[in-house]
Formats: C-alpha cells, structure tokens, sequence
C-alpha cells in the first residue's frame, strides 16, 4: 500500500523528531531505550543471551521517575518533550504488563496520564499563543504554523474543518452498518463477544457526540475518552488482532485524525487506519470504507 502524506509525516516524527528530542531529554531517552529492547527482544529468534524485557523495565521504570518528577515543573519549553516521554511509555507499559495480572488497567492508567498531560499543555499553549499571531512548531519539529484568532486559539486548517463536518453527517450510518454487522454475524461470533462489540460501538458513539459537542478545537480529552471506556475484553480481543474489533477501532481512529494539527498525534489516525486495513478483509472488509473516506477527506 502506498504511504500518504500522512504516514510520511508520521515516520518522519518517530524516525527523527523523537530522537531528537530523546537527545535532550532523559526521561524520553529512557522510554525510547525501553521500547527498543522490547523490539530487540521480540526479535531475537536465536534465542540470545539479551534479556530485552529486563533491560526495557529497567529503562522504563527511570523514565517513569524522570517524567513523574518533571511534571510539577510542566512549562512551554519541556511540554514537548514530557509528552513524547509520555507517549513512549504508552507502548511499553502495556508490553511490560502483558503477562501480568492488571495489564489492561496499566494500559489505561498510561492513557489517561498522557491524556491529562496533553490537556495541560494544551492549556500552557493557549495562555501564550494570545501573545503571538502565529504558533510555530516545536523546534526539530516537522514546520506547520497554525493561524490564531483573536481570542488566542488556535485555527484548524481547511482540511480538518471540512472533515469534522463530513464526520457529523456520515457517522450514524458507518456506527449503523456496525451495528447491523454484528448482529448479523452473532451465529458465529457467539453471543458473549457480540455483547462486547455493541457495547464498544455503544461507547464509540457515545464519544463522538461528545466531541461534537465540544467543536472542532479542544476535543482531545473527548476524542480519548473511548480508550479509557473500552472493556478489559474488548481490549483483549484488540491485542489479539481480531478483526471485528480493529474496524471497531478504525471508527474511533477517524476521529484522530481531527487532531492533524498537534504535532506528536499528526499521522496518528492514518498510520492505523492503513494497517487495520491490510489485517482485516473478507466480509468485514465493508466496514473500513468509511474510515477510508474520511482519511481521504485530510489527504486529498
């Protein structure tokens, strides 16, 4: 599949921008280091003498400090990089936990901290961008200035303006043909994981009349509420590929892909989107021709 504007910009964030940072900083050099060993490990297929996930917990229990440590002293200049800590840590909290009793609320304790942390900085930004007619990107960043009114917020571009309302008027009938498909397939999904799935598309849509609510800006805390809402077992069924599950989440990921204009999240939605899209086919496959479209609607 070819990559997009928006898979170039991804990879150009975590194949240069958040080493970068991790130059800098030591919280996010640790969370870096950790997610390495991690990879290192669950590609030793020789079975070596490296113990990646010894070496990994080691590296993410100092970042852990680093960043806990840091965020009393949260300011426009370390925002960036406590957040790119922050969300290295996502990854490998759940990769730590995944053979241990509590691994999903670990995963969800690391969303909502990173979420928490996002607001503040999101706060931090608009109390100083009043001051200032353009925001600039963070430095070492990929460049993208957002206009700013005369409030002091931020403007989203054309593209996600046009798409917020594309969302608004088709996403009953994508959460719909959903709905009908997991009704339709009971026989054979069975009747416990059928409950999971309508109560995950039932959360799904719940979030996203609140991120209506909220507008085209300052509906991050909305957008990542699901993750935080989302049941142990329907998380379980996500981490194991199922496919159900995965275009459940590529209508949450839609939603991401409002937030083209922060940095750390550009390329987020659409990075994800394309995988789901190469994991899940056969009947199922109809449910990612929403998600298609919207993502289309950013990179066209």
């Amino acid at each position: 599949m070819a990559a997009t504007d928006s898979n170039s910009t991804y990879s150009e964030i975590w194949q240069s921008s958040i080493p970068a940072v991790a130059h800098t900083d030591v919280g996010t050099a640790h969370a870096l280091m950790a997610l390495s060993a991690l990879c290192m490990s669950s590609h030793d297929a020789h079975g070596g003498s490296f113990d990646g996930a010894a070496t990994a917990q080691m590296h993410y229990y100092k970042s852990l400090q680093c960043l806990r440590s840091s965020i009393p002293s949260l300011r426009p200049e370390n925002a960036d990089a406590l957040l790119a800590c922050a969300m290295l840590l996502i990854p490998c909290g759940l990769a730590l936990a995944s053979t241990a009793a509590g691994a999903v609320s670990e995963w969800h304790l690391h969303l909502r901290g990173f979420r928490s942390l996002a607001d503040a900085s999101s706060e931090l930004r608009s109390e100083t961008s009043a001051r200032h007619e353009l925001i600039p990107a963070p430095r070492g960043l990929p460049h993208r200035q957002l206009r700013v009114s005369d409030s002091g917020q931020s403007v989203p571009n054309e593209k996600v303006i046009e798409l917020f309302y594309t969302i608004q008027r088709t996403k009953d009938s994508a959460i719909d043909l959903l709905k009908t498909t997991i009704t339709d397939f009971e026989p054979t999904i069975g009747c416990t994981n059928a409950e999971v799935y309508l109560t995950a598309i039932d959360e799904l849509e719940h979030m996203m009349d609140h991120v209506f609510e909220c507008g085209i800006t300052n509906n991050l805390r909305a957008i990542f509420s699901w993750t935080t809402e989302i049941s142990p077992e329907f998380t379980r069924l996500l981490a194991g590929r199922d496919e159900l599950a995965l275009a459940i989440a590529a209508h949450w990921l839609v939603c991401t892909l409002l937030l083209h204009d922060m940095w750390y999240l550009r390329g987020f939605g659409a990075a994800r989107i394309n995988t789901v899209m190469e994991v899940v086919g056969g009947a199922y496959g109809v449910l990612l021709e929403w998600p298609g479209e919207m993502m289309r609607v950013v990179d066209e």
